[in-house]
């Protein structure tokens, strides 16, 4: 079990943000071919944002305050260049007990969102509701 964040596009990222963020352990992995397109459509690029290996260090539920103090500062960078450069995105976090490509996904909630709420909520994010930033 493990939770990934999910970010979802219809604009492909630049490798340039992409690289910048792993310098900081902030990686974003883009999936070409998914279980996950099922959930959120087709004409769209889903990308993972994890520390390398799981979302787990970015939430409050299962992490602990150094690492938490550690990731949001970039987080919060990286949320804000995204929607700074007219990308609108979306973000699902999911506990998985299965692989990443066979699991089923189902969105149980969706919920419009302002950049500075999902930032300021970011760390206690629900599990299984799209968050659409707007």
């Amino acid at each position: 079990m493990c939770l990934i964040m999910t970010l979802i596009t219809k604009e492909e990222l630049s490798k340039e943000i992409i690289l910048k963020f792993s310098t900081k352990d902030i990686y974003l992995n883009r999936l070409d071919e998914s279980n996950q397109k099922l959930a959120f459509g087709k004409d769209i690029n889903i990308y993972t944002l994890t520390n390398g290996m799981c979302s787990c260090d970015f939430f409050r539920k299962t992490s602990n305050e150094k690492k938490l103090n550690r990731y949001y500062p970039y987080l919060k960078e990286l949320l804000g260049e995204i929607y700074s450069l007219g990308i609108h995105f979306k973000l699902f976090l999911h506990d998985y007990r299965g692989g990443i490509d066979s699991e089923k996904l189902i969105v149980k909630e969706k919920s419009k969102i302002t950049l500075d709420e999902l930032i300021s909520k970011f760390t206690q994010l629900e599990e299984n509701v799209l968050y659409i930033c707007v």
